[in-house]
C-alpha cells in the first residue's frame, strides 16, 4: 500500500507540473482569463501536491514570472510608438548582397499553399519556441536542481529585455513588412500549413459568405476557399438580403470608396438588413494619416517577375472630408513581355462624426472606434494622425453602456 500511495502521488505531481506547462502555453495562445484562470488552478494544485517541497516557490517564481511577461506584451502594441519596417529588411540586405533571406527562401523552396514535410517542419520549429523552454525548464526542476535557478534566471532574463527592446523599437516582422510593401510579398506559411493538415480550421463552427462586386476577386476568393464557402457578386450600396448573421465585416477600407454620406448611409442601411437581432458590424476607414501620408507619395514594390508603382496624387494636407487620388500600375512579366495594368484609385475620407451620423441614419447603434497602427495592431484611442485607419463596432440592437467604449 505505501508504495502504491508513492507511485500516485508521483504520477499526480507530474500531472500538475504538465498541467502548469499547459498553462504557460495558453499564456500565449489563449484568451487573458482563460490563461490567468489555468495558471492560478495548476499552481494551486501544485501547493497542494507539493506545497512541502522547497522549490516549490521556484517554479511558482518561474511560472508567474512569465505570466507577467505576457501579459506585459500585450500592452507593447498601445505604446503609440510607430512601428519600424526598415532597419531590419536594410541590416539583412547588407549581410546577404541585397538579398532578403525570407524573400529568397520562399521563391526557391515554398510554393504558396502547397504543404510538404519542409514546411510542416519549419512549423514545428516555429511552435517549439512556445514550449520547449518550459519542457527543459521542467527536466531541471525535477532532475537538476542546482542549474534550474540559473536556467530560469536566463530565459525570464532574456525575455524581458527583448520585451524592452520591443516596447522602445517596435518592429514588423517579414511577412507584415511584405504586406505594407516593404518587401515583397511574404507568405504566412503557418496558415497554409494549419489548412493543409485540417482544412476546416478556420471555418469550423461559422457559415461564411461572401461578398463582392468584382468577378475577379471573387475568382480568387473561389481559388483561396475552395467550393465549400458561399461567394456572391453585389454592389455594397444594394446588398441583397442573404441572410441573417452575426458578424458582418467590411474591411480594407471598403468604405471609402464610397463617395458621398448618401452612398454611406446606403450601404450602412443594407449592411444593417443582413444582421440578426443582436449581430454586430465591424468595418474600418482610412484616416487622415493614411491621406496625407501613403495617398502623398510614392512606392515601388518590385520582383523579378512583378513591378508595382503607386502613384500617390492627394494634397499632403488634405482637409478633413476631402477626395484622394492615387494610380496603381502593375507590370507582370508574360515571358519575353511585360503586360501592364493601370487602376485609378479615388477615395473619400469619412470623419468619425460623419461615420457616426451615417450609423445613426442606418439604424446601427455604435459602439466603439478603435484606432490601427500600419502593422494591424488596434489601440482603444483613435487619433487621425496618429492612425492609419479607424475601426468601427456597431450593432443591430443597441448595447448598454458597459459595452460602449
Amino acid at each position: 500500500m505505501p508504495g502504491t500511495v508513492t507511485a500516485v502521488g508521483t504520477a499526480l505531481r507530474y500531472g500538475v507540473l504538465l498541467a502548469n506547462v499547459l498553462a504557460l502555453f495558453l499564456v500565449r495562445f489563449g484568451s487573458p482569463a482563460l490563461a490567468v484562470g489555468a495558471v492560478a488552478v495548476s499552481l494551486g494544485l501544485l501547493y497542494v501536491v507539493a506545497r512541502r517541497d522547497r522549490a516549490f516557490r521556484l517554479w511558482a517564481g518561474y511560472v508567474l514570472g512569465f505570466l507577467f511577461f505576457a501579459h506585459l506584451r500585450s500592452l507593447a502594441d498601445e505604446t503609440g510608438i510607430p512601428v519600424r519596417f526598415e532597419y531590419v529588411a536594410d541590416l539583412e540586405q547588407a549581410l546577404f548582397a541585397g538579398q532578403s533571406p525570407t524573400v529568397w527562401l520562399q521563391k526557391h523552396l515554398y510554393v504558396p499553399r502547397d504543404v510538404g514535410p519542409l514546411e510542416i517542419a519549419a512549423i514545428a520549429v516555429y511552435f517549439s519556441y512556445f514550449f520547449v523552454p518550459h519542457l527543459v525548464a521542467l527536466w531541471l526542476w525535477l532532475r537538476r536542481r542546482d542549474l534550474f535557478g540559473r536556467y530560469a534566471t536566463a530565459l525570464l532574463g532574456t525575455a524581458f529585455i527583448g520585451l524592452a527592446i520591443s516596447f522602445a523599437v517596435p518592429t514588423a516582422p517579414p511577412w507584415l513588412a511584405g504586406q505594407s510593401g516593404h518587401l515583397p510579398f511574404v507568405s504566412r506559411i503557418v496558415e497554409d500549413v494549419v489548412r493543409g493538415v485540417d482544412p476546416s480550421a478556420y471555418s469550423r463552427g461559422y457559415e461564411v459568405v461572401g461578398v463582392d462586386v468584382s468577378p475577379g476577386m471573387l475568382a480568387l476568393a473561389r481559388e483561396k476557399l475552395g467550393p465549400d464557402v458561399r461567394l456572391e457578386p453585389a454592389d455594397m450600396r444594394r446588398l441583397p438580403v442573404l441572410g441573417e448573421f452575426d458578424l458582418v465585416c467590411c474591411l480594407d477600407d471598403a468604405v471609402n470608396h464610397l463617395l458621398d454620406e448618401s452612398e454611406l448611409v446606403a450601404a450602412l442601411t443594407a449592411m444593417r438588413a443582413n444582421l440578426a437581432g443582436d449581430g454586430v458590424l465591424v468595418f474600418d476607414a482610412n484616416t487622415l494619416m493614411a491621406y496625407r501620408g501613403f495617398f502623398a507619395s510614392g512606392l515601388v514594390v518590385q520582383s523579378e517577375d512583378r513591378v508595382l508603382v503607386w502613384d500617390g496624387r492627394t494634397a499632403p494636407d488634405m482637409p478633413a472630408g476631402g477626395t484622394a487620388d492615387a494610380e496603381l500600375l502593375a507590370l507582370e512579366r508574360d515571358g519575353d513581355w511585360w503586360s501592364r495594368t493601370r487602376s485609378a484609385q479615388r477615395q473619400r475620407h469619412h470623419p468619425e462624426a460623419t461615420v457616426r451620423a451615417a450609423l445613426a441614419a442606418a439604424g446601427l447603434p455604435w459602439v466603439a472606434t478603435y484606432g490601427m497602427h500600419l502593422d494591424g495592431t488596434v489601440t482603444n484611442g483613435f487619433d487621425e494622425i496618429a492612425n492609419s485607419k479607424a475601426v468601427y463596432v456597431a450593432r443591430a440592437s443597441a448595447p448598454d453602456d458597459r459595452e460602449r467604449r
